[in-house]
């Protein structure tokens, strides 16, 4: 849809008539006369509140920011050769200042004229650091174990049951037996829970062989038939059937007994045990039901021996419950298996043992008689995982047990491992009470342990030698000491044998080589300060005796330090101290931990009176063009700018003891040099700001006269705001000036300053400073530095020298951003109704298009247009001129507000202006198409500056306003009413 235009605008208005027609005497009129009504119509030339565009190419003060960094130290003094350090700041004094300024601090020269600080930034600080010991901690454990093992025998039931064996002779007319258990048998009383004895017949060369009483007691037939048959001659079976029946009668209660009994089957008769107990007396056996005998048992052909034998025996795995009055006199053995003593401390890896104990034995259940032999074996593992013998206890120990003097093992655990035997000897035995193997050791004393230290325990010596700051050795001739050297602060709660030995020695200091005891038993930190004597002197310099370095040499000696396993081995060291609290007593672990500090009391200090001049040149890596180089404003005026002033300060601290001795002279320059050859002076830059110049134009060194520098204090945003007023020097302001103008235009150059400054004096070669004499300045808040600095400031006030003056052009700045996005249709309007010029294209201010072109086409228009002028609000620009002008080219014919023709103008106190109306040429702006208007600032020869706001407030419209009451004849019907009417 097309915008309404202007003038169709006119036309809709005229819609309007007064009075009544008939329709039927109306004509179609080629033309009818419109009456206007007065209207104001406003198009936006340009809206700059809070503009991003312009707000990037203004905003200086955050470009330098991010440049150089607001405070930034670009170089750090060196103390070792006396390097000056610079920073950079944008500068805002007393937080107050209207007009943007950048700052340079440089410090030339600095003498701390407390001396021991010089030392304390050794090396030799940090190397003693080094040479500390890290508090450690040795816990050793109490040693005191005991314990048992009950020895399990696992054939026990089997040796005794095989004591309950007998044999005899059973007939029709011998069927009650009585078995007499005599002492060979070895037992008085098997009492058992379970199982059984076995009955069988007994085979003739049972009875020859194991019981030659029954074997005796056959008839010489029947011996002589064995002899001649041998193995052909059988015993007779007992029949199948046979009861056979045990019973056991208490001789002194007969009524007190018990009876068990089994039948005969396929030859063999179980009879149960089962809670059943054998008496070596008083056990009777019988047989029933036995059958008959053989009516010719010697026949010639006879193979069985008529007489029936029986054998009886415990069954395997029958279990007993008690056993007296046994006696097995073959030995029985036990194996000890691997009883395991734990030994553990962290940190301890090896000991030798001064003072312990261990006893081993085999405890004997009551009742039991033992004859008793064993071998107990300790053991450790080693490095390799192999076992170690310790020490072996026998019998013969078990009394006393064994001294483990000198005894070496490692801090782990002990493997106790052996054998025994025993017999037992008319012995009662509970076989639910079997012996047990018991073991007690103590360690109370240990003669050494070797401990692991940390990975920070490293006993390195210290042996160095550093050269004297140049400074020092510039400017002081000699030192005296109050006692000086090193300081130790230690604890060492080991016992006596573990002394720690500091050797230390200084030829600057004066400390022979000469070693000192760390003592023992110091639970709480103690000192040992290892110091020169009261008023040592030290000659400083490079010639014969005098010295130009420090040297220092110290070592802590622990002949029991191994470095390479990082061990270190103690003495005499007692068991139980672990911290750990036993029967109301707590014994602490033991611990070692040593500081070592450097100590440097200075009592007299001889300056120098008279020293050559040093000298140093400081390069500031600063270009003002490269610096702004970017910047867009910069750039459409920097060939017709300079800086008017270069404010240079420079102070020389000196207090007030020495203002009488000693001054300064020598000389300092500044100049732009190139910035990879800072020797080479460009553009003819080279300014004194110390020196005499000499009457052939030469320079000598001039005194500079102390004048104390001002606190350097920032804000919260980094910004300096120490107000620098006066200097040691008077310097005019041009004259720093006239160099970084310099830089404006070449972009190679960098701003440098060079000096040569040394200390004089009239009167006197030195001059002592004592240090009461600087404790004195301290707490008088005096200076206690001789220190010389300079102050550059750079104010962004610069002179126009082109005779035109300077355009600042805004629309060229704001056409920077066309490739922006914006809500702005195809005829630059936006949706407001209202033109945004804010980019680079050719639309017209009025919206019209091309056909609009001739001034003809619009001239019968022109008496309704009563004015055309421009409505102007300034409120806010980040500058300030005498004479600056907004400019407004709507036409091609520059059109200003100067303060003369259009009666408005900028305050100067405050740069605004008031909202106002200025008219221009109805004529020249309606026959210029496209109407595309250029805006911005005119500088006038002279002076301006930027201002630390950089925010703008600038809007400015195009006013147009219609008569009121005129004809304005329009086409509207007739032959013309086509070519001449418009689409709305």
């Amino acid at each position: 849809m097309k915008k309404i235009k202007f003038l169709s605008l006119i036309a809709i208005a005229s819609l309007t008539v007064t009075g009544c027609f008939n329709f039927s005497d109306f004509k179609v009129p080629n033309s009818v006369a419109v009456k206007t009504t007065a209207a104001e119509y406003n198009f936006t030339v340009v809206d700059l509140q809070d503009s991003d565009l312009l707000a990037k190419n203004f905003n200086i003060a955050e470009m330098l920011n991010n440049q150089m960094g607001s405070g930034e130290e670009s170089g750090e003094q060196n103390s070792e050769n006396n390097s000056p350090k610079m920073d950079m700041y944008i500068y805002n004094p007393n937080n107050a200042a209207d007009r943007l300024q950048m700052a340079m601090r440089m410090s030339l020269q600095e003498i701390k004229l407390d001396f021991s600080e010089y030392f304390k930034n050794t090396d030799l600080t940090s190397s003693l650091k080094g040479m500390d010991i890290p508090e450690k901690t040795i816990a050793i454990p109490e040693v005191k174990k005991a314990g048992e093992e009950t020895l399990q025998i696992a054939d026990m039931n089997d040796r005794v049951n095989s004591l309950l064996k007998f044999a005899g002779k059973v007939s029709e007319t011998e069927q009650d037996i009585t078995i007499d258990f005599d002492e060979d048998y070895g037992f008085d009383l098997l009492k058992y829970k379970t199982g059984a004895i076995v009955f069988r017949k007994l085979t003739v060369q049972e009875i020859k062989n194991g019981f030659p009483a029954l074997y005796d007691s056959l008839d010489p037939t029947t011996k002589l038939l064995i002899e001649q048959w041998g193995d052909q001659i059988q015993t007779e079976s007992i029949p199948d059937g046979t009861k056979v029946i045990v019973k056991y009668t208490d001789p002194e209660d007969p009524e007190n007994g018990m009876t068990k009994e089994a039948v005969f089957a396929n030859g063999e008769a179980e009879l149960s045990l089962d809670e059943f107990e054998f008496h070596s007396t008083g056990t009777s056996i019988k047989f029933e039901n036995f059958g008959e005998e053989s009516s010719d048992p010697y026949s010639s052909f006879t193979t069985t021996i008529a007489a029936k034998f029986f054998f009886a025996e415990v069954k395997a795995g029958s279990k007993l419950e008690l056993a007296q009055g046994v006696s097995y006199k073959e030995p029985i053995s036990l194996d000890i298996q691997n009883q395991v003593i734990e030994i553990q401390a962290t940190d301890i890896k090896s000991c030798v043992i001064d003072e312990g104990l261990i006893k081993v034995g085999i405890e004997q259940p009551e009742g039991w008689s033992l004859g008793l032999n064993y071998n107990i074996t300790l053991s450790q593992k080693d490095d390799f995982d192999e076992d170690v013998e310790l020490i072996t206890l026998t019998q013969d120990d078990e009394e006393n047990g064994k001294e483990l003097e000198d005894l070496a093992l490692r801090f782990d655990n002990i493997a106790i491992s052996g054998s025994a035997s025993i017999v037992l000897d008319n012995s009662s035995i509970a076989f639910d009470n079997l012996p047990k193997f018991t073991y007690d050791l103590e360690i109370k004393k240990l003669a050494e342990a070797v401990v692991v230290m940390s990975d920070s325990f490293k006993l390195d010596p210290v042996s160095m030698t550093q050269e004297l700051p140049s400074e020092v050795l510039q400017y002081i001739k000699s030192i005296k000491w109050d006692p000086s050297g090193i300081a130790i602060k230690y604890t060492n709660t080991l016992p006596d044998g573990n002394d720690i030995k500091l050797i230390v020695s200084s030829n600057f200091l004066g400390l022979e080589r000469k070693t000192y005891t760390v003592k023992t038993g110091v639970s709480d930190e103690e000192k040992i300060e290892i110091l020169c004597g009261e008023n040592w002197p030290t000659p400083l310099g490079n010639g014969a005796g005098e010295f130009n370095s420090i040297d220092f040499n110290a070592e802590i000696d622990l002949e029991n330090f191994d470095k390479d396993d990082n061990t270190l081995t103690i003495y005499n060291i007692e068991a139980g101290r672990d911290g750990i609290e036993r029967d109301g007593i707590t014994k602490e672990p033991y611990k070692i931990s040593m500081k070592i500090e450097p100590i440097f009391n200075w009592n007299t200090v001889s300056i120098n009176a008279s020293v050559a001049n040093k000298g140093d040149t400081v390069n500031t890596g600063v270009n003002l063009g490269s610096m702004l180089g970017d910047n867009e404003i910069f750039k459409m005026f920097s060939d017709k700018i300079e800086l008017s002033k270069v404010p240079l300060y420079l102070y020389c601290d000196l207090p007030e003891l020495l203002s009488g001795d000693l001054s300064f002279n020598g000389t300092i320059k500044a100049y732009l040099a190139d910035k990879d050859n800072e020797e080479v002076i460009l553009d003819d830059t080279e300014v004194y700001f110390l020196a005499k110049q000499e009457t052939d134009g030469s320079y000598s060194p001039d005194t500079l006269v102390p004048c104390q520098e001002p606190e350097i204090v920032t804000n919260d945003a980094g910004e300096l705001t120490t107000v620098f007023t006066t200097s040691s020097v008077n310097i005019p302001e041009d004259a720093m000036a006239k160099i970084v103008n310099k830089s404006l235009k070449n972009s190679n150059g960098v701003l440098c300053m060079d000096y040569s400054l040394g200390v004089t004096s009239e009167n006197k070669e030195t001059i002592d400073i004592t240090s009461a004499q600087f404790d004195e300045l301290k707490n008088n808040s005096e200076p206690t530095v001789i220190k010389i600095s300079a102050v550059v400031v750079v104010p962004f006030e610069f002179n126009v020298t082109a005779d035109e003056g300077i355009d600042i052009d805004f629309a060229s700045l704001m056409n920077m951003g066309k490739d922006s996005e914006n809500s702005d249709d195809a005829n630059g309007n936006n949706e407001s109704g209202e033109n945004n010029n804010n980019d680079s294209s050719e639309k017209d201010l009025l919206g019209r298009s091309g056909e609009d072109s001739t001034l003809d086409s619009i001239s019968q228009y022109l008496e309704a247009i009563d004015t055309i002028g421009v409505t102007l609000d300034i409120t806010k620009i980040p500058l300030k001129a005498d004479g600056i002008q907004f400019v407004i080219d709507l036409d091609g014919k520059e059109r200003t507000v100067d303060g003369t023709t259009r009666g408005t103008k900028f305050r100067e106190e405050t740069f605004t202006l008031p909202k106002d109306d200025f008219e221009v040429s109805v004529k020249d702006i309606l026959e210029t198409n496209p109407l595309v208007p250029t805006y911005g600032l005119k500088i006038p020869k002279g002076n301006f500056y930027f201002l630390r706001d950089m925010n703008i407030s600038l809007n400015a419209k195009l006013k147009i306003k219609t008569k009121d009451d005129c004809l304005i004849p329009i086409p509207f019907g007739g032959k013309d009413s086509d070519s001449q009417s418009e689409e709305n």
